[in-house]
């Protein structure tokens, strides 16, 4: 929620609704297949943890990421208008991907790129008929205008023959084929690219001297090259299809696809496509091992929803909750029907995976969970995935921040390892209502975003924003006169002659003692906080959309120090009671927030979180971008304490700049006030 106490900043940063994009077209204009490109790294988790992802393959640029490595320069290569070929081998099979052996207890390692072996041997050839290659491309997109356009501007710069010749298809265009092969792999759906077809055509060449496999070789690549880096699928906000990508991102695509042809070899080029995300060759691991599981479900025992296991539990239905953990992998003990030791073990395994305290006792939660069936699992996996090639992790640089709201933490990465964990405090699913603002629905979830963190504050004080003031603070005063003082909250008159209500620092301050402030974030930021009992929850969605942090104090200080201040100005900061101090970070570090229920353990298994916002079930339904607000006192996504209230009324008090009242009942008529969820505090 907006905070008036942060100040207004105008930073050249991208934010929550817009990226500054940057890429440097560095695509010579070669046969080859081209100059790598360099990328910011990542990874995930908190805690100093053990990392298990690898690094990533050179990826897209932007202007907000570090500053590149620098590319190999292309090979020499032949003029636009010349071709390599070689005689086509009968079967273009892909090379299969590397999927490591996973032991019982699914112990997941990345899948690395497959290496690619071209099957063909490149031999000089001819030019390519460019005059043949355009009538070629208005037949393969002429139902895409937009593709068409572009197809036809990219071959005018860059040439014809790199993908096809009257041999069949060039090295660069069977690792193309290849590529489609595999898409499912990648939880990419292979049907509109008619992989069959394709490859048919690939056999097809000699009567056109490959002109029509030129075409559809290119749409193939333009295809692979939206689907894993541009398109945006699953959002839940921000939602691309083609036709915006060549609006919004035209020069960013050109320069992706001309990095790909200009790569020095094949495998350089198809790595280019690999989405940056440090965990995404893991997940693509675990989404192959859960389908295998998903397979072989059929013949793991059905449990019952009343079923409930202590320790000591004996019988034929422990017996099958043994076999159904061992179904997931989680436990390869003796199935014996006794509820102890090593069934115990796997059971709290299986919690901590599955987004539940891991206490060790089969109660309604976690029967729950155990009876999500496993091809349910595979699609949370490959729409993870999906919003894993939809992140922003090329943007971020060696070192950034991300919080991950459905899985509560904010992990910091440093060149593709996770190097601290904390938990966090997210905005609250319930439904709430800004009588201010004239709103209601899901208002207090944390907005998903990418910023930079540039300032810790200590001993920060807090202006009461007016919601607040109307709402929360309002109910409290009715049931203590004291509170303003009880709460050392104060009456201040800032600068612009606005007056306001302001939470001194010290004990008791609902930032607690330190904030971090973001960039464009519409006064979002992370903040310590008063109430740290909070963190020892399972479910932690409390705010009004502001992230708290746990172990605030610490993460201040090793946040500052890595920034370059000295160990006794930090330790002086921090230990006085109430003296703010104002630390501006000479390197702003970069920020994430993300919404992703799948997310990889330390020891590489899966976690599968709650969907608390809805944003799966809204993809799932088809229903993106999700409905998240409506007017004060419409009848859908209205609190329990909001009157239904005729639309006119609502727009009355708009338009006068009028609040809607507190006690207004559904006649108009004063009310009761019904108190609001206990657990959706005044805190930010």
């Amino acid at each position: 929620m907006k905070d008036e106490s942060t100040p207004a900043v105008s930073r050249n940063v991208w934010g929550a609704s817009s990226w500054v994009l940057a890429i440097a077209a560095t695509a010579g204009v070669g046969v080859g297949v081209g100059a790598s490109v360099a990328a910011g790294r990542a990874s995930s988790t908190g805690r100093a943890v053990p990392a298990t992802t690898q690094p990533i393959p050179a990826q897209r640029t932007a202007a907000v990421a570090a500053t590149p490595s620098p590319s190999p320069s292309p090979s020499p290569s032949p003029s636009p208008t010349s071709t390599s070929t070689s005689a086509l081998t009968p079967t273009l099979t892909p090379t299969p991907a590397l999927t490591p052996a996973l032991t019982p207890a699914l112990t997941l390692t990345p899948t690395p790129t497959p290496t690619l072996t071209p099957t063909l041997t490149p031999t000089p050839s001819g030019p390519m008929d460019m005059a043949a290659v355009d009538r070629a491309l208005d037949e393969q997109f002429k139902k895409q205008k937009s593709n068409r356009q572009f197809a036809k501007e990219f071959y005018a710069a860059y040439g014809a023959g790199r993908f096809a010749s009257a041999a069949g298809p060039t090295v660069l265009g069977t690792a193309i084929i290849a590529r489609a092969q595999s898409l499912a792999d990648d939880a990419i759906d292979p049907t509109p690219y008619a992989v069959d077809e394709l490859t048919a055509a690939a056999q097809d060449t000699a009567a056109d001297g490959g002109v029509q496999l030129e075409a559809r070789l290119f749409q193939t690549l333009l295809d692979l090259v939206m689907d894993h880096r541009f398109l945006h699928k699953a959002g839940p906000f921000r939602l691309y299809d083609r036709a915006d990508i060549y609006e919004r991102e035209k020069k960013e695509l050109t320069d992706f696809v001309a990095q790909m042809i200009a790569a020095p070899d094949v495998n350089t080029a198809m790595a280019l496509l690999d989405p940056p995300h440090p965990q995404y060759q893991t997940m693509k691991a675990a989404l192959a091992e859960y389908r295998k599981l998903a397979a072989a479900e059929p013949g793991c025992p059905k449990l019952s929803a009343g079923w409930r296991f202590r320790a000591g539990s004996r019988g034929e239905e422990v017996k099958k909750l043994q076999q159904r953990l061992a179904c997931e992998g989680y436990y390869t003990g003796e199935i014996n029907g006794h509820f102890e030791g090593a069934t115990v073990d796997a059971v709290k395994a299986y919690q901590a995976h599955h987004d539940l305290p891991p206490e060790g006792n089969v109660l309604e939660d976690t029967m729950e969970s155990l009876l999500v069936p496993l091809d349910r699992r595979v699609k949370q996996i490959e729409l993870a995935m999906q919003r894993m090639r939809e992140s922003r992790f090329d943007r971020m640089g060696d070192f950034f921040l991300r919080v991950n709201i459905p899985a509560f933490t904010l992990r910091a990465y440093e060149k593709g390892q996770v190097i601290r964990e904390h938990r966090v405090i997210v905005g609250t699913n319930k439904l709430d209502d800004d009588k201010v603002q004239l709103v209601q629905g899901h208002i207090n979830r944390t907005k998903l975003f990418g910023t930079r963190l540039y300032e810790v504050i200590v001993n920060p004080t807090w202006i009461l924003p007016k919601r607040v003031e109307e709402g929360e603070l309002a109910t409290s005063l009715e049931k203590d006169a004291d509170y303003l003082t009880k709460t050392n909250i104060k009456k201040v008159k800032l600068g612009s002659g606005t007056e306001v209500l302001v939470q001194g620092a010290g004990k008791g301050n609902v930032l607690g003692k330190v904030k971090f402030l973001l960039e464009e974030t519409n006064a979002i930021y992370l903040h310590d906080t008063d109430k740290r009992q909070l963190f020892k929850k399972q479910r932690r969605d409390f705010s009004h959309g502001c992230m708290r942090i746990d172990q605030a104090i610490d993460f201040g200080k090793w946040l500052l120090a890595r920034d370059g201040f000295g160990q006794d100005e930090i330790d002086k900061a921090f230990a006085a009671s109430s003296l703010q101090r104002g630390f501006d970070l000479k390197n702003p570090v970069y920020l994430v927030t993300e919404y992703i229920t799948v997310d990889l353990a330390s020891d590489g298994k899966p976690l599968f979180y709650d969907d608390i916002y809805g944003y799966d079930s809204a993809y799932w339904n088809d229903k993106l971008p999700p409905g998240e607000r409506t007017r004060w006192g419409s009848e859908i996504l209205r609190p329990r304490w909001v009157p239904v209230m005729a639309e006119d009324t609502v727009d009355g008090w708009r338009k006068a700049g009028k609040a809607a009242p507190r006690n207004l009942g559904p006649d108009g008529k004063p009310k009761p006030i019904a108190p609001k969820d206990p657990d959706i505090d005044e805190g930010p």
